[in-house]
């Protein structure tokens, strides 16, 4: 169960599970199959893949939900097992409406990508199928109606029957994931997909060099694409740049998703080109590679940022780049600082934290007052940087401009007292807040007592604090006032059962509390068992005093 907090984004589906006893799939995100690397292992990707993959974990998440998935009905919470819940009566008073462009006749394209789709008692009905996604060995259908349904995919199957995809009249999507896309199978798509789909998504899927050219032509038919997304590890820069070519051709493009290995000096041209030919339609943009293969002082790099500076109208961008120099950096800094209407954005720049310390700091400076001009910012992800604790500081004071933002994560990053008690008073500026992940910072007691210490009044309803040495700095978290507050992740944070139970009595008669992670802490997993029972027996009796029906995982 503690897997399932080991990142933010599947925290969506733990939610919908523990409260709906319903599975669910996204049309495009990796976040509702499992954890990543076992994700890729079922596919059969090889070492070398899972390892690029994992270093892209940022981008294989194309959209995200920031917080809104946090009070979606009013579904009672499970006790220790999820199973249980629909035994506990409703804590959750508002049920919340569902917004009138999600429903069953307006489900669109975008909305398609990031839905979580509830498992059907049946099959969906073939005229109720919205996308189709092949996933290694299974078939999935997913429905108009937010349903879906799944049946087996033979491996040796080459979508060589019409009614494959034509059985499906609105059809609007196509993803598919860990497969081999043979000739055969390129031939059968090209002849029989349909025409007017509007999402295509290939990922982690082997293909030839020689039959790169099959799966541009698949993209430059379908002149009424939207969406595409393209994360392909293993494949050389000339295919790249095929691949490039065709959808620049494509007039319509509003997201663009494209993960890589290496590219080289005609790729990211390429890339340039394509970002400049979709600027009018695009919004959103997630793109990540390891590096570009040769460099020049004022070349390809420099146009690149220069073309994302053009993006005006862009309201997600999300760019993890593994290396990066301080040239680069300082180049695409500048053209961030010009995406006014971003709502959201996520970046990690894997080597930054080695650059020169005077450089470092005034890159974290340019990124900051890029920051204070996002106005419309709801969702902002740094983590996984690095950043020294001078940086951070500098970034930590620009928080507080963004008034509306709604999800932040600055995991894997140095938070010390001083960046803490910064943060605190940012977070009193910001109304909004919903979803705060600050996992692996290094937090002590006393840095977690400061940072949390202003979130009295705080809309906050999913807090990640994973692997830090918080310690008995979990009872300064102010839980009885943070009323909005119904899951929390406290795990491997070296707490004791003594101090756990002092935080627990804080969460009596929470009005929404479901699920407290204190999973992974040594201190409580190797006591006696004996004793253990007799501490969890108190739990369970202090429980059902107070009527309390939080899970207290890892307990």
């Amino acid at each position: 169960m503690n897997g399932v907090f080991s990142k933010p984004a599947l925290l969506r589906s733990f939610i919908y599970w523990i409260r709906c006893g319903v599975s669910h799939a996204h049309l495009h995100s990796n976040t509702a199959r499992g954890p990543l690397v076992k994700t890729l292992a079922a596919l059969g990707l090889r070492k070398n893949k899972l390892r690029f993959y994992g270093s892209l974990a940022l981008a294989s998440v194309l959209l995200i939900a920031n917080g809104t998935y946090a009070a979606e009905d009013n579904s009672p919470t499970s006790e220790d097992t999820p199973s249980t819940a629909k035994n506990k009566p409703s804590i959750a008073k508002d049920k919340p409406s569902v917004p009138a462009n999600q429903s069953k006749s307006n489900l669109t394209p975008d909305l398609l990508q990031n839905l979580p789709f509830s498992e059907s008692a049946g099959k969906v009905a073939n005229d109720d199928v919205a996308g189709i996604r092949v996933v290694g060995d299974k078939f999935v259908l997913l429905g108009y109606g937010k349903n879906c349904s799944m049946e087996p995919f033979a491996l040796d199957e080459s979508f060589s029957d019409l009614n494959f995809f034509k059985r499906f009249p609105k059809l609007l999507s196509a993803e598919f994931t860990g497969i081999e896309l043979t000739k055969d199978r390129l031939e059968n798509i090209q002849k029989f997909l349909q025409k007017d789909i509007q999402n295509l998504v290939i990922d982690g899927c082997d293909i030839k060099p020689e039959y790169v050219e099959l799966l541009a032509d698949i993209v430059k038919k379908r002149t009424t694409l939207k969406n595409v997304t393209f994360r392909l590890i293993d494949i050389l820069p000339e295919s790249i740049n095929v691949l490039l070519g065709a959808l620049s051709d494509l007039s319509e493009l509003k997201t663009i998703c494209l993960a890589f290995d290496e590219i080289d000096k005609e790729s990211c041209e390429g890339i340039t080109h394509l970002i400049k030919s979709s600027a009018e339609t695009l919004r959103n943009l997630s793109l990540a590679w390891s590096k570009i293969l040769s460099k020049e002082e004022e070349g390809e790099y420099h146009n690149f940022s220069e073309a994302i500076g053009e993006l005006k109208n862009l309201k997600l961008f999300e760019l993890c780049m593994l290396q990066i120099n301080e040239k680069e950096t300082v180049d695409l800094f500048a053209g961030i600082r010009h995406l006014t209407s971003l709502i959201r954005f996520k970046l990690f720049l894997g080597n930054i934290s080695i650059q020169n310390e005077v450089k470092l700091f005034e890159n974290a400076e340019s990124l900051g007052d890029a920051l204070k001009d996002m106005a419309q910012l709801m969702s902002l992800d740094l983590s996984g940087m690095k950043l020294p604790k001078d940086v951070m500081q500098v970034l930590a004071q620009n928080v507080g401009y963004l008034k509306k933002l709604k999800y932040l994560d600055i995991s894997n990053n140095s938070i010390d007292k001083e960046t803490a008690e910064i943060l605190a008073d940012s977070f009193k500026e910001n109304e909004e807040l919903r979803t705060l992940i600050i996992n692996s910072c290094g937090l002590t007691a006393q840095t977690f007592s400061s940072l949390v210490k202003n979130l009295n009044n705080a809309k906050i309803s999913i807090l990640y604090a994973r692997d830090n040495l918080i310690k008995e700095g979990i009872k300064g978290l102010p839980v009885k006032n943070m009323i909005d507050l119904q899951l929390i992740d406290f795990s491997k944070n070296e707490l004791d059962f003594a101090t756990v139970m002092e935080f627990i009595k804080l969460t009596a008669e929470h009005p929404r509390l479901q699920a407290v992670n204190l999973g992974e802490n040594s201190a409580i997993d190797d006591m006696d068992p004996v004793d253990k029972k007799i501490k969890r027996n108190d739990l369970e009796n202090w429980k059902r005093e107070n009527k309390s029906y939080t899970a207290f995982l890892g307990l």
